[in-house]
């Protein structure tokens, strides 16, 4: 009797091992660098779990829970993940900007990433440039002191969201403004600056609203996109071309295509009929209307004027107050807000620019 049980529980428990083994190399483990983007270490981001999972039931406006939030965290490449730009170190160690958008921009040969921000004290809003990821260049735009939103580049130019119009800027006149630079000391990884006066200003229609920007390389198209925290709001898009040679304080008025997306959209980014949206409102997840997350789309249609998302492929939480995103052909990048000073009292605040390959967001 006890050889006969033995017989049909060693394949049963074997089984077993097998298939436990199998589970837990489905996915990688979390880095221990990943909790190092973040202050106050791996302790804050259990911490934010923990506040998120307490009022999971009550987030209006959160689709996804933390295991996805474990899963973006796998898929995060501590390789390719890099430091955003913070211009100041001590106690609170919050930037006195604050980050919306990202883009990248090859002039010439060097190819720049360039991180939108607004200014929290009332000086010029700047863009901040980088060829290594390590040290940045601030680029103060001159007079413009609103509320900077996403950038993007088409190749020739690149444009900032400025809510009512965008800004245009020449590859050439950036160029010229980035050999320009002087150094600086004590800014901590913002080691020079320049100033940019040459910039054209395109108005919009009442109907449009720039808080974000994305640049679809394949039609040319510039997408617009709009922030609305308790409904759908639009992306319209505009010929790439007819806004790169649109006369200075012009208005675009004739929109090629009007998107529906998500309520609370941050940031968006196209590539290859793929198109990857950022959704984030409020800075902690105690309020009912938090929000933090990512939807991956693996292609979108069109009819006439009207463009319509596909369904959603992969859905991801992140980490609070994403921004803007770059769906590049390797890696995929998302920055953060909640490293400035206006918002230095956040749960979990991210000091790093997010890396993680597109690919695996799409598995």
């Amino acid at each position: 009797m006890h050889k006969k049980t033995l017989k049909i529980f060693l394949p049963f428990a074997l089984c077993l091992i097998i298939t436990f083994t199998a589970s837990v190399n489905t996915f990688a483990a979390i880095s221990s660098t990943f909790y190092t983007y973040f202050i106050g270490g791996s302790t804050s981001f259990t911490d934010f779990k923990a506040a998120i999972n307490k009022n999971l039931t009550n987030l209006k406006n959160t689709t996804t829970t933390t295991a996805s939030l474990d899963l973006y965290a796998e898929k995060v490449s501590t390789g390719s993940s890099f430091t955003a730009p913070n211009d100041k170190k001590g106690v609170s160690e919050s930037s006195s900007y604050t980050i919306q958008g990202i883009c990248y921009n090859t002039i010439g040969s060097t190819t720049y990433t360039l991180i939108s921000a607004y200014n929290n004290t009332g000086g010029d809003s700047a863009i901040f440039a980088t060829t290594n990821g390590t040290s940045y260049t601030k680029i103060n735009v001159s007079g413009q002191t609103g509320h900077f939103g996403g950038i993007a580049s088409s190749g020739g130019y690149t444009y900032v969201a400025c809510t009512s119009y965008i800004l245009r800027i020449s590859d050439s006149d950036l160029s010229t403004c980035l050999s320009k630079s002087t150094g600086l000391t004590g800014n901590n990884n913002i080691t020079s600056q320049a100033t940019l006066s040459q910039i054209s200003t395109l108005k919009l229609p009442s109907t449009v609203t720039a808080s974000f920007l994305a640049y679809e390389t394949t039609t040319d198209l510039l997408w617009i996109g709009g922030f609305n925290e308790s409904s759908s709001a639009y992306m319209y898009s505009y010929n790439g071309a007819a806004v790169d040679s649109a006369s200075n304080n012009s208005t675009l008025s004739s929109y090629k295509h009007r998107m529906s997306i998500p309520s609370c959209s941050q940031g968006a980014s196209f590539r290859d009929g793929k198109v990857i949206i950022t959704r984030s409102y409020v800075r902690t997840p105690t309020s009912n209307s938090y929000v933090s997350e990512m939807y991956c789309y693996s292609s979108y249609s069109t009819s006439g004027t009207t463009a319509t998302l596909g369904s959603v492929t992969k859905k991801y939480m992140l980490p609070s107050m994403a921004e803007g995103v770059y769906l590049g052909a390797t890696y995929t990048y998302i920055v953060y807000e909640s490293n400035s000073s206006e918002y230095y009292d956040g749960i979990l605040r991210c000091t790093h620019v997010l890396a993680a390959q597109t690919s695996s967001l799409y598995s």
